[in-house]
C-alpha cells in the first residue's frame, strides 16, 4: 500500500488531486520528484490506472533514471512499466515507429550529433551560396534551431534565406535516412499534423500525461504535451517560473499562462516547503528573489545553520590556482 503519511499537506495535494488538468508550481528543494513518483506510484496502485497508460517526461536523462529508480522502489516491477523518457527520446521512438510515413525510407535510422549536424549546414550553406564569414556556422546552427522548432524569423538572417536553409538541410537529413536534435521534437508533430490517425493512437495510449520543468519547455516540447492531453486532458506539469534556465534554446515561462488558458480547469497547487536547504539559505534565496514578478517566498523547518558569506566573482578569480579545493571546500562549509 501506498505510504502519502510522510508528504507535507500541499504534496499531498498534488499526489491526489484527480482526472484533471494540474499545475504544481515547485520552488527548490520542494520534493518535485518524489511528488511526481509519488502521484504515478498513487495512479497505479491507488486508481489502478495500467503502468503502460502514463508518460511522464522529464529533461535530462539523470532525471528520467532518477524517476525510474523511485517507480521501482515504489511498485516494483510495475513501475518500470510507465513510460519514463526525454522529450528527445520520446520524439525519437517515435519517428522510429513512423519512418515510412515520414518519408525517412525502410533502413535503420541514423542520429546525427551535433558535430555530424553541423558537417550537413555546412555542405547546404555552401550550396545554397551562403556567406560563412557574414554568418557564422555557429550562428546560422542556432538560427536555423529557433526556425525549425518555433517557426520565427531572425533578427540577423533573412527569413527567405532561413527558409531556403531549413529546407535543403531537412531534404538532406532526409535522403540520409537521419535525424538531429532539433528533428526528433519537429517529426512528431509533423507526423500528428498530416496523420491524424497517429495523433489518436499516441492520446489513446497514453491516458495520464506528466512533464517536469515545465518552465523550461520551448514552443515544439509544450504543443506537444499539449496534443497528446487534448482528449483525456490529464496533464500534469512541474515548473517553477524563477528556475528558467534554456530561453537561448527558446524556454519561456509564458507558457505557464498559456497552460492555464489552454486548460482552465486546471489546478493550481504550490509547494513552498523546502525540504534540502538551511534556514539560512532559504532566507538569503527569498531576499535575492524578492523583486521577482512570478516569485513564491520559501519557507523550510530545517535548523538555521550556518551564517552565509558573499564573494565576489573577482575575488574568486584572484585566489591561487594552488589551493582550489581549499576554497570549494570553505564554500561548502560556508553553505
Amino acid at each position: 500500500m501506498l505510504d502519502l503519511s510522510r508528504l507535507s499537506p500541499a504534496q499531498r495535494q498534488a499526489v491526489l488531486a484527480g482526472d484533471r488538468p494540474l499545475l504544481i508550481v515547485a520552488g527548490p528543494g520542494s520534493g518535485k520528484t518524489t511528488v511526481l513518483a509519488a502521484r504515478i506510484a498513487y495512479l497505479v496502485a491507488g486508481r489502478g490506472c495500467p503502468p503502460s497508460s502514463i508518460l511522464a517526461i522529464a529533461f535530462t536523462t539523470r532525471a528520467t533514471r532518477e524517476l525510474r529508480t523511485r517507480l521501482g522502489d515504489l511498485l516494483g516491477a510495475p513501475g518500470r512499466a510507465v513510460e519514463v523518457a526525454t522529450f528527445h527520446a520520446f520524439g525519437l521512438r517515435i519517428v522510429r515507429q513512423w519512418c515510412a510515413e515520414l518519408d525517412l525510407g525502410p533502413g535503420p535510422l541514423a542520429v546525427y550529433g551535433a558535430d555530424e549536424a553541423r558537417d550537413v549546414l555546412r555542405d547546404v550553406a555552401a550550396a545554397e551560396g551562403i556567406d560563412l564569414t557574414r554568418w557564422p556556422l555557429g550562428d546560422l546552427a542556432r538560427e536555423l534551431e529557433r526556425f525549425r522548432l518555433h517557426g520565427s524569423d531572425s533578427s540577423s538572417v533573412p527569413l527567405g534565406l532561413l527558409r531556403s536553409l531549413a529546407a535543403g538541410y531537412e531534404e538532406c537529413l532526409r535522403r540520409r535516412g537521419a535525424v538531429d536534435y532539433p528533428a526528433m521534437l519537429a517529426l512528431p508533430l509533423r507526423l500528428f499534423a498530416t496523420r491524424p490517425e497517429a495523433l489518436r493512437l499516441y492520446q489513446g495510449c497514453y491516458r495520464h500525461v506528466l512533464a517536469d520543468e515545465f518552465q523550461d519547455v520551448c514552443a515544439a516540447q509544450y504543443l506537444l504535451l499539449r496534443q497528446l492531453a487534448a482528449r483525456h486532458r490529464n496533464l500534469v506539469v512541474v515548473g517553477d517560473p524563477c528556475q528558467t534556465l534554456y530561453p537561448w534554446r527558446g524556454a519561456d515561462v509564458r507558457f505557464l499562462d498559456d497552460f492555464q488558458r489552454d486548460f482552465p480547469e486546471a489546478r493550481v497547487i504550490h509547494l513552498n516547503q523546502n525540504f534540502r536547504s538551511s534556514g539560512q539559505i532559504v532566507e538569503v534565496a527569498n531576499a535575492l528573489g524578492a523583486r521577482l514578478a512570478d516569485r513564491h517566498d520559501l519557507w523550510t523547518t530545517n535548523r538555521p545553520g550556518s551564517r552565509l558569506s558573499c564573494t565576489s566573482l573577482r575575488a574568486i578569480r584572484m585566489r591561487p590556482r594552488s589551493s582550489p579545493d581549499r576554497s570549494i571546500a570553505s564554500v561548502r562549509s560556508r553553505s
